[in-house]
């Protein structure tokens, strides 16, 4: 099952978010976020481990206080794969609400989601601000996080 990374961070001094795709490893392909920490491991030396983009799914281990340790499996794509899921990392926002499965986060305010196409998320950046949905889209053999404006 092939599946895309994405980051939803909030813009500093703006009041939205911005949608990312895959994200920046350490040199040992670790990424460390405050709630989970992400491990790739991969069987192809061509494949660049300082930026991952594409998951064939992983493996979710339950640490203490809910920190989870997910080891990603990262390997070349081909082509004609077909993306079937989003893994949407949100370090923060001041609320989200789901329709896709939480794999990760301690708190209200941060998550790991496994989104399939027709799910959505809202988040805000403050109590004050405007919510923003969000909503997995697949569209020929990919899957994109789009904003809903309506």
């Amino acid at each position: 099952m092939l599946g895309k990374i994405v980051q939803l961070r909030g813009v500093p001094l703006e009041d939205g978010f911005k949608v990312e795709y895959g994200i920046d490893a350490h040199s040992d392909g670790t990424i460390n976020l405050k709630f989970a920490k992400l491990m790739s491991i991969t069987t192809d030396l061509d494949v660049d481990v300082q930026h991952l983009t594409y998951t064939y799914g992983q493996n979710i281990k339950d640490e203490a206080d809910g920190f989870k340790d997910i080891l990603i499996h990262n390997f070349n794509v081909h082509k004609n794969d077909v993306e079937e899921y989003l893994l949407v990392i949100i370090p923060y926002s001041a609320s989200i609400e789901t329709t896709a499965r939480k794999i990760a986060g301690r708190q209200f305010h941060e998550a790991i989601l496994e989104m399939h196409s027709g799910d959505t998320v809202k988040v805000t950046k403050g109590d004050d601000s405007i919510q923003e949905v969000y909503m997995a889209v697949q569209a020929g053999n990919e899957m994109f996080l789009v904003k809903k404006n309506r």
